[in-house]
């Protein structure tokens, strides 16, 4: 009786420890097999990265490769789209290669195909991935045909589908990553110059660095004492005042990104100003930097400057009929404003065939300045002029081969023909200005290095030039260099200068095109096409020459808001700088974006306007209430004793 007791106690001791023991197994292996949570998705149009709303492949055999950033931490899962083609084709099918690896290939059986390419297998080498996209059309012309027209396939709704969670930054060359959206900038309500100086040139390379995407860089007072400013994951901020010496990261707290703060006095900020660039930046790998030492690189002004210099590696075009070859570069890409070019054109090709044809030519800005027929050597070195008068701010050079192979057999694959122009090729410039004095100048005219002065020199004037230099730099890819100066330096000096000034006052020794005065615009014939009154409220954005430079002038009279207008103009016409014209951007209250003015060199007069009572009544009417008001109050201490005086007596 008592062992079968003990056998029970045992029994029940048993289960229960094997319940102990077997749960705790059940619970982890549920705990395994449950899937894991989702990682983020994250898509991006290709606009965001610069890229145009619709890619277009034209040719049967056509090549274009894009580079897409992929911030850290992300990984890329899909490309999506839709393929429409042209009429004519009547099959081919399009490659996508990422990293140089195949990942898919599209055949297309009808137009407006919806394009949904895995990228998942993808592991991006850097934080930019190469996509190159290969189109191979067979149309119902032959290839000599279509190299002129048809035969298209194009890319619509484009887009980048990326997965995980965005990392936050570690070192200070981190900071800014290959994508974002937006970057603020705080300054004191009342910057020195050096911290001016800093905010600038930070501008001017995020500017360059994102240069095409819609990355908006904006400048603010820092609130009171608040230093954990909240921000999305493509968003940056960047704290600038007095304190410790150096760059550093703000550690993050309660789950906000760091703050890059800079601090120091003018020197030390001038000294970190200088490693703004393209080249010293990335060397900043560490949470804290302080820089104990700076030398600019020295000023280079070659007059001879590479393909290669220009972020051209050696092109290659290969097929049938018509081949292009394109460089595009500005005046400031080589330096500063140029008033002749000319050109060496090196490389090779495929030797002509007997009884085939083929031609290169030169088109410099869609004029034909050189041209000849290709032969058996397989090598062509041209030294051309460039015409001086075909010279103009942004600039295309385009070496084109057209080639027929024998008996006119056009079809892909029969002859084919490859050439190759190799980035050593090199533009030999002479500087000088060559363009008519206005904003057709600009940005090629400040450099090597120019001046900024503003008057006052308030964040919301920091703000001012920084869209402006922002605007400046997006125009071209060597960087603007400059120095924050005090306003009578500026003015006095010879070289060239961005001015801002809110009352328009003190201007006289600059002699620009338009003062803050009451006057009349006409044209030769007396026509009245502006007029400008002395209560009248306005802004103008000038650019002229002055002391044997050339100065970008901005000023307004009676409301400093109405300046910023004037830049919101420049910055949300889809041409954005391009759209400036003639040497005077006239801004009024009630006119809208205002109008471009030619005042130099044109069939336009200034016309001051004669005074009249009432120019002459406005101006002295708060002199005139001032002195009405001082002849009452005397009358008023005249008469009171008198009147007091005359008073009956009292009863």
């Amino acid at each position: 009786m008592a062992f079968s007791k003990i056998n029970r106690y045992v029994l029940i001791c048993l289960i229960i420890l094997s319940y102990l023991g077997i749960t705790p197994i059940k619970v982890r292996a549920n705990q395994l097999l449950k899937p894991l949570s989702e990682a983020p998705n994250w898509e991006f149009p290709l606009s965001h990265f610069g890229y145009p709303a619709v890619i277009r492949l034209s040719g049967q055999i056509a090549e274009r490769t894009l580079y897409l950033p992929i911030p850290d931490g992300l990984q890329p899962k899909e490309l999506r789209g839709v393929i429409r083609y042209s009429s004519d084709v009547q099959s081919g099918y399009l490659e996508v290669y990422a990293n140089d690896q195949l990942v898919d290939t599209i055949t297309l059986d009808r137009s407006a195909q919806k394009l949904q390419i895995s990228l998942e297998k993808i592991i991006p080498q850097t934080d930019v991935l190469p996509i190159r996209l290969v189109a191979r059309l067979r149309s119902v012309d032959d290839v000599c045909v279509t190299a002129l027209a048809g035969a298209w396939l194009q890319w619509e709704e484009a887009s980048l589908l990326l997965t995980g969670t965005p990392q936050p930054p570690q070192t200070v060359a981190d900071y800014f990553p290959a994508y974002l959206e937006k970057v603020s900038i705080f300054l004191p309500s009342q910057p020195s110059n050096g911290q001016t100086q800093v905010a600038l040139k930070l501008a001017a390379m995020l500017a360059r660095r994102y240069a095409g995407k819609l990355t908006q860089i904006n400048l603010a007072t820092l609130p009171q004492g608040k230093i954990f400013l909240q921000n999305s994951s493509f968003e940056r901020s960047v704290v600038i005042g007095e304190g410790d010496k150096g760059i550093s990261l703000f550690p993050a707290k309660d789950g906000t990104l760091p703050v890059l703060t800079i601090t120091g006095d003018d020197q030390e900020l001038t000294k970190i100003a200088g490693t703004f660039d393209q080249t010293y930046f990335p060397l900043l790998a560490a949470p804290q930097i302080q820089i104990l030492n700076y030398t600019s690189p020295a000023e280079i002004q070659g007059k001879q400057v590479t393909l290669q210099a220009l972020g051209y590696a050696s092109q290659q075009v290969s097929g049938e009929g018509r081949m292009d070859v394109t460089v595009a570069f500005s005046q400031a890409d080589l330096g500063g404003a140029v008033s002749g070019i000319f050109a060496r054109l090196v490389g090779n090709y495929t030797p002509v065939p007997e009884e085939a044809s083929g031609t290169v030519s030169v088109l410099f800005n869609s004029a034909l300045v050189y041209s000849r027929l290709l032969k058996q050597e397989g090598t062509f070195d041209f030294y051309i002029r460039l015409p001086q008068m075909l010279i103009q701010r942004d600039n295309t050079l385009v070496l084109r081969f057209d080639y027929t192979p024998k008996g006119g057999d056009c079809r892909v694959g029969v002859h084919p023909f490859t050439a190759e122009l190799f980035n050593a090729s090199y533009l030999q410039v002479d500087y000088g200005n060559g363009l008519p004095e206005g904003f057709v100048r600009f940005p090629q005219a400040l450099f090597p290095r120019f001046e900024v002065a503003l008057q006052p020199q308030t964040s919301a004037n920091v703000a001012r030039a920084l869209m402006l230099i922002s605007e400046l730099q997006r125009m071209t890819k060597s960087p603007l260099d400059f120095q924050v100066v005090n306003w009578d330096d500026a003015v006095n000096s010879h070289q060239p200068a961005l001015l801002i000034r809110e009352d328009g006052q003190g201007l006289e020794a600059l002699h620009p095109p338009l003062l803050p005065m009451p006057l009349r615009v006409i044209d030769l014939n007396g026509k009245e096409l502006l007029r400008v009154e002395e209560n009248t409220s306005f802004a103008a954005l000038e650019a002229f020459e002055q002391n044997q430079r050339d100065v970008l002038l901005l000023t307004g009279q009676r409301q400093p808001a109405i300046l910023d207008k004037a830049l919101d103009c420049i910055k949300t016409s889809p041409n954005g700088w391009y759209s400036l014209l003639g040497d005077v951007l006239f801004v009024g209250q009630d006119n809208g974006c205002g109008v471009n003015l030619a005042l130099r060199k044109s069939g336009l007069y200034l016309q001051p306007l004669k005074p009249s009572w009432t120019v002459w009544w406005i101006r002295i009417r708060p002199y005139a209430f001032a002195i009405l008001l001082f002849f009452l109050l005397a009358m008023v201490v005249w008469a009171y004793p008198k009147v007091v005086r005359k008073q009956p007596p009292r009863l």
